[in-house]
Order: C-alpha cells, then structure tokens, then sequence
C-alpha cells in the first residue's frame, strides 16, 4: 500500500512540475520577445487546463504584440470580465476589437477604461486619429 501510494504522488509531482515547466517556458519566450513560440507554450497550458486565465491573458497580449488582432479576441473575451484584470486590458481589447471593426463593442470598453483611468494620453490620441496600427500597448 505504501508503494502504491508513493507511486500515485510521484506521478502528480511529475504532472505538476511539466505544467509548470510549460509557463515557465511560455514566459522566458515571452520576456525573450519570441511570441510566436510563447504562444505554443500557452496554447499547451489551456489544452491541459492550467492556469488558463494567465494563459489567456498572455496569449492575447503575445497576438496583440505580434498585430494579429483577431487572434488575441478569444483570449481577451476568456478574461475581460475578470475583476483582477488590470485596467489597461479594457484599453486593449478595445483596440483589439476596433481593428476588427466592433467599433460599437470597441467603444464600450474604451469608455470603461477612460472612466477608470482618464488621464491615459492613448485614448485621447486614439480618439484623434483612430489609427489602431500605431498604438502602443504597453
């Protein structure tokens, strides 16, 4: 019974280790700018069910980096409604939304954002030239 009971923890430590060894990966690539193989990395954490509200949330900021908006629209739409989400995702999944042309969604959320942070430069330079290509997101 003993062994039994060894061999069934050595097999969870092993699973935990090789989910954590994936975000691990995820983020090196990540801070490393190699979105396109962070984002395999997270794609792999969602597939095992692992922290996939961090996997969302960097999965659409590797799309939103790369420019490949309508990408990162799923992942932002997995988290958006996530009370511990910091407030520049709004911003950005409205820019994210605007460059796939839900203007009306786009506005929405970029009006919630501008009532949590009014002072951001973006927004106002965003509602001057619309021009979702030039904006910084970080």
């Amino acid at each position: 019974m003993k062994i039994w009971n060894l061999l069934v923890f050595l097999f969870f430590a092993i699973q935990i280790s090789a989910q954590y060894e994936t975000q691990k990966k995820g983020d090196y690539y990540f801070t490393e700018s190699s979105y396109a193989k962070a984002i395999e990395e997270y794609k792999k954490m969602i597939t095992k069910n692992h922290n996939t509200s961090y996997a969302h949330q960097q999965l659409a900021e590797c799309y939103l980096l790369t420019r490949d908006f309508k990408k990162s629209l799923p992942h932002f739409k997995a988290i958006i409604d996530n009370p511990t989400l910091p407030i520049d995702y709004y911003f950005k999944y409205a820019m994210a939304l605007y460059s796939d042309g839900q203007v009306e969604l786009s506005e929405k959320y970029l009006k919630k954002y501008k009532q949590l942070k009014k002072n951001d430069t973006r927004v106002k330079r965003f509602s001057k030239d619309e021009n979702v290509t030039s904006m910084e997101f970080n």
